[in-house]
């Protein structure tokens, strides 16, 4: 990764004043933009849940509220704890009140969001082209879009994914055991914000393979850090929150949601691969009924894509950039690449496992990984005009999605249950 990365030792005075400046810009622009989306659905969602996309919003609200880690935080253990002090401080420091301050938590957290993305794409991956683009594309992904603009839990989760991003991208031949320590750290965190981020664990192993493959030895102790330490930093802090017999929540959670039954049927796993890789991305629904989504079957809502020249052309070049991410691993071989297309992957499988039903609640944790693989694959890509090109997708692409976000109260149904 460090062909990407730029050198901060170049950085001028000047030019770190310009950069603090324009960072600090971007996480003020933003807070402003998801405050004004929080406030305007504050009304329909700090008191029902499953109004947009399942979500529990008016459970998510209560928690933060109390702070509680019990009932549906059981499984989102720091979230509450998280976005619950910033309320309550909030509240101490500012006249707001209970939801207000509410609104002014999610819409920092998601500000925070915006912010590190840009920082990444700034010294990671966006080689020489503005990381302010890809940082704005990033923002309006539909998935991204949504929930950041509700109470929602996955807005901590990204956080928690940009963070082991940042240290994943740290590992090199020379990886000490105190880089595996702070990693393996930030992987339990990941996991206590929601527990399938603990399979972070998985793509790191695999960097720390290619890198380390010649020294079967170190890498058995590296991948062991790797693996145990946030299983047992997870299985400590659930033990101290929730007792020894935490486990039992989660079998009878899973027992209601999860069954293998669901590989067998292919409207799950179509449901879950057009929700992570084709939904997620871009909203299909511009002005289509509610019956749509509630119908078995995936072909309407795919469908609707071609309902107008918009939805068309925005299709066409996500998937010339999909495509050319997927021929960019197979050629160049880009570890980094592999491992995030690995942990997408594994992702995918466990939510067709999991719960398929709602895999557009899901979606929003691979909406970074894939915006740094499509980053990386757009800036190898050997095309005169690509840079015009990704304006009119990215102008396109936050029309689309603003209008379907925001098209009226009344037809808020065009967003539930995909």
């Amino acid at each position: 990764m460090s062909y990407y990365k730029i050198s901060t030792k170049s950085l001028t005075s000047s030019r770190y004043t310009r950069l603090l400046c324009r960072n600090a810009s971007i996480f003020i622009l933003f807070f402003v933009f998801f405050y004004a989306n929080l406030s305007y659905f504050k009304p329909m969602l700090f008191y029902k849940n499953d109004v947009i996309l399942g979500a529990d919003t008016n459970d998510t609200v209560w928690s933060i509220k109390k702070v509680t880690i019990g009932g549906d935080m059981k499984k989102h253990l720091v979230y509450a704890v998280v976005v619950g002090s910033i309320h309550h401080t909030i509240k101490l420091m500012t006249p707001l009140d209970d939801d207000d301050a509410v609104v002014v938590a999610l819409a920092l957290l998601a500000a925070i969001n915006i912010l590190l993305a840009n920082l990444v794409f700034e010294l990671f991956v966006s080689k020489g082209n503005p990381s302010i683009l890809f940082t704005v594309c990033y923002a309006f992904l539909f998935s991204n879009l949504v929930f950041f603009s509700i109470p929602e839990t996955y807005v901590l989760s990204s956080i928690a994914i940009i963070v082991w991003f940042y240290f994943f991208t740290k590992l090199d031949n020379n990886v000490g055991f105190r880089d595996i320590i702070w990693l393996a750290v930030v992987i339990a965190a990941a996991g206590l914000c929601n527990p399938p981020l603990l399979s972070l664990s998985i793509p790191t192993c695999y960097l720390l393979y290619e890198q380390h493959k010649n020294d079967l030895k170190r890498f058995s102790l590296l991948a062991t850090g790797i693996l145990l330490i946030p299983l047992s930093l997870f299985t400590f802090s659930y033990t101290v929150a929730h007792g020894r017999y935490f486990y039992v929540y989660f079998e009878k959670y899973s027992a209601t949601w999860a069954s293998f039954s669901h590989f067998l049927n292919i409207q799950h796993a179509t449901k879950v691969f057009l929700s992570f890789f084709f939904y997620s991305i871009i909203s299909p629904v511009r002005r289509s009924s509610f019956a749509m989504f509630r119908s078995s079957s995936n072909i309407p809502c795919f469908l609707a894509y071609f309902d107008s020249i918009t939805g068309t052309l925005l299709l066409f070049i996500y998937c010339s950039l999909l495509f050319y991410s997927i021929y960019y691993v197979i050629k160049k071989k880009n570890h980094i690449i592999i491992s995030l297309w690995l942990w997408i992957s594994l992702m995918l499988l466990f939510y067709i496992y999991f719960n398929p039903q709602e895999a557009m609640l899901y979606s929003c944790q691979i909406m970074f990984p894939l915006a740094v693989i499509f980053t990386i694959a757009f800036n190898e890509m050997k095309f005169k005009y690509k840079r015009f090109v990704f304006y009119i997708f990215l102008l396109l692409l936050i029309i689309n999605n603003m209008f379907s976000l925001y098209n009226t109260p009344q037809k808020l149904d065009h967003l539930l249950w995909f």
